[in-house]
């Protein structure tokens, strides 16, 4: 205890009660979350999270029509990918397709697909079970087209088409993981987007529409690098005579 001055009643040294009441609350105010950043600041920083982000695994469908896609696909920085694509019709069966990108050139191993063609035995005594075919020009570019909207470097724009006039951004927990979410409508039916917070990586892009795509993104880190197949393994078709 202090005495106070001129001999009268002891005071207790310290606080009072009012400014402890404070000072607790500043201390609980400043251990909770930041509040969520405003849709256009999530967006800048989730591009270029994504842009500079290592290899990742994108999964999950693409629908056109009565046709599904399905991906799971590796995603390197430089816009190269390795994984397996199935497309799936009406009154078809499904056909799986293993897809290397790189240096360029895209491989395709699909044994059912060939099956369908009737092709049971590539020129050289090559198995169709395994061996990666050459895609013409036109075919690659529709494979490297088809991914390049929610590829690292093309989903920043994408981002910005789709959510540019969303908001307000949430915060939850998607699968266990604290997200912000942003929730965009017209001119799509509904589109989600939900990034990891402290990351801002994509964590989940929905878009419902009338070609609705659901992705998931994930395994973020520093992957083997995709590499062409063995040259062992391939065919490179030669290119068809020019018509006319």
């Amino acid at each position: 205890m202090a005495e106070e001055a001129g001999g009268g009643r002891p005071r207790r040294a310290g606080w009072g009660v009012g400014a402890l009441a404070v000072a607790a609350a500043g201390l609980l105010g400043a251990c909770g979350p930041p509040p969520p950043p405003r849709p256009q600041a999530l967006l800048r920083a989730t591009a270029a999270a994504m842009r500079h982000a290592p290899a990742h695994l994108v999964s999950g469908t693409a629908r056109a029509g009565g046709t599904t896609v399905r991906y799971v696909l590796t995603v390197a920085p430089g816009g190269d990918f390795a994984g397996s694509v199935t497309v799936q019709t009406p009154g078809h069966p499904s056909v799986q397709s293993a897809v290397i990108a790189t240096g360029g050139r895209v491989y395709v191993r699909s044994p059912a697909q060939l099956g369908l063609l009737g092709i049971s035995q590539l020129p050289g005594h090559r198995s169709p079970a395994t061996t990666w075919v050459v895609q013409a020009p036109a075919v690659a570019a529709q494979y490297r087209g088809n991914l390049a909207p929610f590829d690292g470097a093309g989903l920043g724009p994408t981002l910005w088409h789709t959510f540019s006039r969303a908001g307000p951004v949430r915060l939850l927990r998607v699968d266990g993981v604290a997200v912000y979410q942003l929730e965009a409508g017209p001119p799509f039916d509904q589109a989600i987007l939900d990034v990891a917070v402290g990351t801002d990586r994509v964590v989940r892009l929905v878009v419902r529409s009338d070609q609705p795509v659901t992705l998931r993104y994930a395994d973020y880190g520093v992957a083997d690098p995709i590499t062409a197949p063995a040259p062992a393994l391939v065919y490179d078709p030669p290119a068809p005579p020019p018509v006319g």
